[in-house]
Parts: structure tokens; sequence; C-alpha cells
């Protein structure tokens, strides 16, 4: 067993004796094991140093200062083997900005659940192979632009149950091996364009429990791993009129993502290769929007509630899809819309009441898997007074059509 020696020289709020403490710590198959300290009273510094004889890769310091430790600029001095540490609830205020200067070869650092206020831009220069860096529950209120700018291979950041109110626009530019983004419970408001341009390995992103009023359409336009998004409990975002959400992994969104953009006037979800459906709640609360763009996901059936709210509807593309057969009822309150786009889904047929409500459709556009359905299709459009609008490929079926059209009547 190795045995390390480090003092603990601090000052606890309001109470007029400092005590040094020595521990000893015993080493044993690669782990810390932390003895009772000793006492030793009547010391005059309110910093806390470590003086650590002997270290191996992980040093676990969790749950053990008073209220308002600041940790000594020495601290780590003399131990850049370190590749772990975790200070997790040790009320510490304060690190000095060269506290970690020696650690180049640390891949996690847990500072959660202390009482930091504010981080130096110079705090993680050093940390070139860090990981993992856990910061939240803390009391963080903004974050210089270029704080993590040396951290280009980490995996997880934590900035969770913070008092984060906005985020520089470069903030995470230089995290591009990032595959973890925690910012939920915080105080957001609004969120920059471009913020998350260059986390192209982002899989999730969890932004819930925030005051989020605004939000570019773009915000999330270069995240082509995302697999998880959180954005629900978000605020009412009035203002937002038109969102992007394209090219992810997401296999499912959350039925109220959208709860709170009453506003919104154009909604682009397409290229999400791994989304098979969608929660009938999913547009609930946007009796404003006129375009809604599905095209090129995986889509294989459709809810009848699913655009049972959007009254205001004009455009709706659902091409490149698998859908195999659509209900009846899918078009019954979209009484709005001039503009469908099914080509390119696996559709054999369509209910002949498809859309009986669809009075002022002006332009629709369908496929069928059997030549025979085209024809059957053609016969409700024409009934329901819809111009329709003959691919290419099906240009020289023009004069079948017509005879068929009127043989019906």
């Amino acid at each position: 067993e190795n045995v390390i020696l480090f003092w603990l020289l601090h000052k606890k709020k309001q109470k007029k004796n400092n005590a040094l403490q020595v521990h000893t710590i015993k080493t044993k198959k690669k782990k810390l094991i932390k003895t009772d300290p000793v006492f030793v009273p009547q010391f005059e510094s309110m910093w806390f140093t470590f003086v650590l004889l002997q270290l191996l890769p992980q040093l676990t310091l969790s749950a053990h200062c008073p209220n308002g430790c600041v940790c000594d600029i020495r601290a780590f001095h003399g131990a850049p083997q370190l590749r772990s540490i975790k200070l997790s609830s040790n009320a510490l205020s304060v690190l000095p900005p060269k506290v970690f200067s020696e650690q180049s070869n640390l891949e996690q650092l847990q500072l959660d659940g202390n009482q930091i206020a504010s981080i130096s831009s110079e705090l993680f220069e050093a940390m070139v192979n860090l990981t993992e860096l856990n910061l939240s529950k803390n009391r963080l209120s903004q974050l210089d632009a270029h704080v993590f700018q040396s951290l280009t291979k980490l995996n997880y950041l934590n900035l969770a149950d913070n008092q984060l109110r906005n985020l520089p626009k470069t903030l995470f530019h230089n995290l591009r091996q990032l595959k973890s983004l925690v910012i939920s419970s915080n105080q957001l408001e609004t969120l920059e364009s471009g913020s998350f341009d260059h986390l192209s390995n982002l899989l999730v992103l969890m932004l819930q429990k925030n005051q989020i009023r605004e939000i570019p359409p773009c915000l999330f336009w270069h995240l082509p791993s995302l697999l998880t998004l959180s954005m629900s409990l978000m605020g009412h975002m009035p203002r937002l009129q038109e969102l992007y959400l394209y090219e992810t992994n997401l296999s499912t969104l959350p039925w109220n993502l959208f709860a709170n953009m009453t506003n919104l006037r154009a909604l682009n979800l397409y290229f999400n290769n791994k989304l098979t459906s969608l929660p009938k709640s999913l547009f609930c609360c946007l009796p404003n929007l006129k375009k809604l763009s599905l095209k090129n996901n995986n889509l294989r059936e459709l809810d009848p509630e699913l655009f049972s709210k959007l009254i205001s509807l004009k455009i709706l593309m659902l091409n490149e899809n698998k859908l195999e057969s659509l209900p009846s009822a899918i078009f019954r309150n979209t009484l709005r819309l001039e503009i469908l786009d099914l080509n390119h889904n696996y559709l054999m047929y369509l209910p002949g009441d498809v859309f009986v409500h669809a009075r002022v459709l002006k332009t629709s556009s369908v496929i069928l898997q059997q030549t025979v359905m085209y024809f059957h299709l053609i016969v409700h459009i024409v009934i329901c007074q819809i111009p329709l609008h003959i691919n290419e490929e099906y240009k020289s079926l023009r004069p079948l059509i017509k005879s068929f059209y009127l043989a019906f009547f």
C-alpha cells in the first residue's frame, strides 16, 4: 500500500478559530481511501492547500470542505499524472485561474454541487485531454466565450442547475467531439443563431426547464448526429415564426416540443431518417402554422388526429417517406390546405373521402404503387374539383386518365 499525506487548511465562516486537518490516504488497488482527519487548531489562513507527496491517477475529495472554501493555486501542483479529479459538493466558491495549470493529462473533472459563481477563461487552458466536465449545481450566471476553447477532446459537458441567462455564440465552437451537452434548469431566455453549428458529433442535447422565449429558425441545422433533444417546459415564444430541425438521428420527438411556439408560421422537420412516427399531439398548439414540411423522413404511418389542430395550414409536404396508407380523416380540419405532396411513398390506395374536406386544395402530387390505383385517385380528386399535378413519368397516361374521367361521368 502507498500512503499519501495532505494537509487541509481552512476557515469556517463566522468562526474565529481555524484548524489544520491532517489526513492520511491509503491507496489500494489504484483507489484512494481517505481516513478521518486529525485537527490541529490555531492556524490563521482561510485558504486550504493540498500538499501531495505521492499521487495515483485518481483523486476523490467529495463532500468535504466547509462553506466558502477557496482553492489554493498550489493545490494540484506537482501532480501532472492525475487522470481524474472529483471535488463534488465541497462548497468551493473560488477557483484560481492557474489551479489546474499542470493537469494536461486530466480526463475527468467533477466540480458539481459547489458554490462557484464565476470561472476564469484560463481555468481549463491546460486540460487538452479532458473528456468529461461537470459544472452542474453551482452559481454560474455567465461564461466567458473562450472558457472551453482548449477542450477539443471533451465528450460530456454538464452545465445544468446554474443561473445562466445567456450563452456566448462561440462558447461551444471548439467542442467538435462533444457527444452530450446538458444545459437544463438554468435561466436561459434566448439562444443565439450558430450556437451549436460546430457540434456535428452531438448525440444528446438537454435544454429543458429554462425560460427560452426566442430561438433562431436554424438553431439545430448542424446537428446531424443528434439522438435526443429535450426542450420541454420552455417559455412562451410568441415571436418565433420559423423553425428547422433536420438531418438528425432523432427517432422520437416529445409530444410537447412545440407547445409554446403558438405563433409559428413554418415548421421544417425533414431528412431525419430515424423518425418513423410522430406523437398525435405534436402539432396541438400551432393554430397559425401555414407550412409544414415532413419530407424525407422515414414515416410509416400517421395518426388520424396528427393534423387536426392545424386550422391555418396551407402547405403540407409528406413526400419521400414510407407511408403505406392514410387515415380517411387525416385532412378533416385542414380546410385551408392548398398544396399537398405525397410523392414517393408506399401508398397503394387512398380512401375515397380522404380529400372531401379539402375545399381549396390547388395542387396535389401523388404517386401510387399501382397504376390502376393511380386512376382511382384521379377520379376522387376530380370529384372534389382539385386539379391534379401529373408527374413527368406519368405524362404518357394523360389520354387514359381523361377517358377514365369522362367514362365515370
